[in-house]
């Protein structure tokens, strides 16, 4: 405890000089603990001492009042503040044969603990949301920290902990934090006095809920398989609910863990994600960014790409043909989408390839106009569209003797 020695000299008129006045009045401690004994002292001089040369209490009547309802009338006095804690004030009054008073008065605080704390924040009383920035704060009293001095808080050290599975610590007095889902929290707070060796807990109870304001866009449908290495994502205007601009993510997995694409913060409505591999199912997603924590995502849609035409053959054929009519065969994949159609095409005596048809399943049966070499080829398309490119020689060729 700091030794309070309150030292009041009066500065006097030309008439004050018989007054009494308080030349030294003390209090300690003046701040503790509860129970918490001080000891009083007081010395005053000037008006009526009867004749002491020297000053000092003779004949002067001095009376304490402790603030708690207790008093005392010697001029070195002890009390001991045993039942409430608080500030109280202290006031020793002093009384000369003649009737001249004076009065001199001190503060004491008397606290229930060495530290006290009261961890809050600025939504004690008021409903937060996952847009909310919330202000932490404290409040902290002790024998040397006043409560409303913000430069005593300089000798106190904070830990804040969120407590909402990031492991978010804090280590200043006045932390802001959003929390990023709805939810239950408990944030707990111990301030430590260095100087006391010191340390108090305390806690701040929040229930926090999803911003009615906030709304999930809707992703525009994807194809079950999307031509070449690009996918155009589309999705609704949230703007009229605050939303200014949003992020789009693309994904190998469901969960969005592998190989994931952002399309970073973006006011438009659509983006395009590129270099996308064949045959590989992506996925995706969009939310708004109407406030820092808004992470509720768009139902996920999903689109396989296909970069790759399809490969085709017609054949094989026997080398001779003795009748008109007779099987054309093919074969066809594709890696991705599979295969939509076949397109059968021939040639009599090189003579220049004409069409037979479209067709979907093998054998194709084909009639010949007549005797002569047949050439064929096969030209298949995939089901987002690719076209595989005609050969430079024929799949498969025979020659047709009729037999009369």
């Amino acid at each position: 405890m700091v030794l309070v020695l309150l030292v009041l000299i009066a500065l006097i008129g030309c008439n004050d000089e018989n007054n009494p006045k308080f030349t030294r009045l003390r209090v300690y401690p003046d701040c503790g603990v509860l129970p918490l004994s001080v000891d009083c002292l007081a010395i005053v001089s000037g008006g009526n001492e009867s004749g002491d040369p020297t000053g000092g209490n003779n004949n002067m009547d001095i009376t304490w009042d402790f603030g708690d309802g207790t008093s005392s009338n010697t001029s070195i006095s002890y009390h001991t503040y045993a039942d409430s804690a608080g500030t109280f004030t202290v006031t020793a009054t002093a009384v000369d044969p003649d009737g001249k008073t004076t009065k001199l008065s001190h503060m004491v605080r008397v606290m229930p603990d060495t530290l006290e704390i009261h961890a809050l924040s600025d939504f004690d009383e008021l409903q937060a949301t996952v847009c909310d920035s919330i202000r932490f704060d404290v409040l902290a009293s002790s024998c040397g920290i006043d409560p409303l001095v913000d430069d005593n808080y300089r000798n106190l050290v904070f830990e804040w902990r969120m407590n909402d599975g990031t492991d978010s610590v804090f280590r200043s007095r006045r932390p802001v934090y959003s929390f990023a889902e709805p939810g239950d929290y408990e944030v707990t707070l111990s301030v430590s006095y260095p100087a006391l060796a010191t340390t108090r807990p305390d806690t701040v109870n929040l229930t926090v809920e999803w911003d009615p304001t906030l709304t999930v866009p809707t992703l525009v449908a994807l194809p079950t398989f999307t031509m070449g290495a690009t996918t155009i994502l589309e999705w609704s205007d949230e703007s009229a609910n605050g939303t200014l601009e949003y992020v789009a993510e693309c994904a190998e997995d469901s969960l969005f863990t592998d190989n994931v694409i952002s399309s970073g913060e973006t006011p438009l409505l659509t983006w395009v994600f590129a270099g996308l591999d064949d045959s590989q199912t992506y996925y995706y997603r969009v939310r708004s960014v109407g406030c820092p924590n808004n992470l509720e995502w768009s139902t996920i849609e999903s689109s396989t790409q296909d970069l790759n035409a399809p490969n085709s053959a017609a054949g094989p054929l026997d080398p001779t043909q003795d009748s008109l009519a007779f099987d054309v065969p093919f074969s066809a994949t594709d890696s991705a989408s599979g295969v939509a159609s076949v397109e059968l095409f021939f040639q009599v005596d090189g003579g220049g390839y004409s069409s037979f048809g479209v067709f979907t399943a093998s054998p194709v049966s084909f009639t010949a106009a007549g005797d002569g070499a047949y050439d064929f080829y096969t030209q298949a398309t995939d089901n987002v569209g690719h076209i595989e490119s005609a050969p430079s020689s024929p799949d498969a060729s025979t020659v047709v003797v009729e037999v009369p």
